[in-house]
């Protein structure tokens, strides 16, 4: 089923409702609807424990709306090899307000029932792990109904670099960055799959996952 979703055009029209779609509060005078990324979650292993300072740029303008622990002028913490940050975090957390940048010219169609198990599957290929999966499974599929299709967009570390830039003091070795663009669909049309970047998880390792929707 997965591998079908890869390897083939999925048929369904994706139209946007914003009135039952979250993160689409802030509209101004033009009616300009900034995208939200929600709960963003940086995952930080290093191979020994270190002193790290890290700072998000918007190249092309943003805000960042909500961090813990406290962001400020950005976040200098301590990282152990296991991941844990500050004796206290498992990742980062932060929510932002940015441009409409990121692409939703390839993605897939998943019906609310496989939301789970795509996820899993498509997490997995990009080298997450089973905590980290885990942590976006249990946050996110409660908040998707069932009974809905969903598009799906994904852009990754190239795209994102031009919209949420991270900037480290040391950087890593690996970087493996994934923001999805989640929509509810509503009538036919045909939408290509991305080709998935090829990461690697060696040496010292850093990963984000997010969601607009």
């Amino acid at each position: 089923m997965f591998a079908l979703i890869f390897l083939s055009l999925i048929l369904n029209n994706c139209k946007k409702d914003l009135e039952s779609i979250s993160g689409y509060t802030d509209a101004d005078s033009t009616n300009y609807h900034p995208p939200y990324v929600r709960k963003p979650n940086i995952y930080i292993y290093p191979t020994d424990t270190i002193q790290l300072y890290i700072k998000i740029q918007f190249p092309n303008g943003g805000k960042l709306i909500n961090s813990a622990p406290s962001y400020e002028d950005g976040w200098e913490i301590e990282v152990m090899p296991s991941g844990l940050i500050d004796n206290q975090y498992q990742y980062l957390f932060y929510e932002a307000q940015i441009p409409h940048l990121l692409q939703k010219e390839f993605g897939w169609i998943v019906t609310g029932t496989d939301l789970g198990s795509f996820f899993k599957n498509n997490l997995k290929s990009l080298l997450f792990s089973k905590k980290e999966i885990d942590d976006f499974i249990e946050y996110w599929i409660p908040l998707l109904d069932k009974t809905k299709t969903y598009s799906i967009y994904p852009s990754f570390n190239e795209d994102l670099e031009s919209v949420m830039q991270l900037n480290f003091s040391i950087e890593p070795d690996n970087l493996i960055r994934v923001i999805y663009i989640i929509e509810e669909c509503q009538e036919n049309k045909s939408i290509e799959p991305p080709q998935l970047p090829l990461f690697k998880r060696e040496g010292f390792v850093v990963l984000e996952w997010g969601v607009i929707n």
